[in-house]
């Protein structure tokens, strides 16, 4: 039933699927991961209290999706990947990639060269790079998020590549790909650009 999971695997899946032994089962695994997944949402921006709601999600869906442990990974990785997965499905639901806060747009925009005399010049690209930027993240929303993720919150390469769960060599390549489906979006914004 169960050919690449350990013997412990095996029976903390049982306990869980068990409903006369899942509350001790659940307790043993949330004091066992807690503290780890916390400190991993903290680690990627979560505020603390944000964390220990993501953790606490991530324990009632492991609980809730216990029979979908197939045993063809540890039982931990398989905890690992409910972690990444929520902690993505946050940042979808919370930051509004069709909506970036003024600072995120500033980073882009004075990555240009703006004429500083030209305020109005300065808040149509602005505008322009905002309005392109939300066209490209309804069409292309995972990669919206992960050129979001690198450009307005600092992520690294590791970092990604263990949310997109890909080397850092493929991480690399699809940031890559990534830039250039969003360059024909932001095509209409070098009006600004031109003196």
């Amino acid at each position: 039933m169960f050919p690449d999971s350990s013997p412990e695997d095996v029976d903390i899946a049982a306990r869980l699927a068990d409903v006369s032994t899942r509350r001790v089962a659940a307790e043993q695994i949330f004091l066992t991961y807690a503290t780890r997944f916390k400190k991993y949402f903290i680690r990627h921006g979560l505020t603390l209290a944000q964390a220990e709601d993501l953790t606490q999600d991530v324990f009632v869906k492991a609980i809730r999706s216990i029979d979908t442990f197939r045993g063809d990974c540890p039982f931990e990785s398989w905890l690992w990947a409910i972690v990444r997965n929520h902690l993505l499905d946050f940042i979808r639901r919370d930051r509004e990639l069709s909506g970036f806060d003024d600072d995120a747009i500033e980073t882009i925009v004075s990555s240009h060269a703006t004429n500083e005399n030209d305020p109005d010049k300065s808040a149509g690209l602005q505008e322009c790079v905002k309005t392109r930027f939300a066209a490209f993240a309804r069409k292309h929303p995972d990669r919206a998020q992960s050129l979001a993720l690198l450009v307005f919150k600092d992520w690294d390469i590791p970092d990604l590549s263990v949310i997109l769960n890909r080397t850092a060599a493929a991480t690399r390549e699809y940031l890559s790909q990534c830039r250039k489906l969003l360059r024909p979006f932001l095509e209409e914004c070098r009006e600004y650009l031109r003196s």
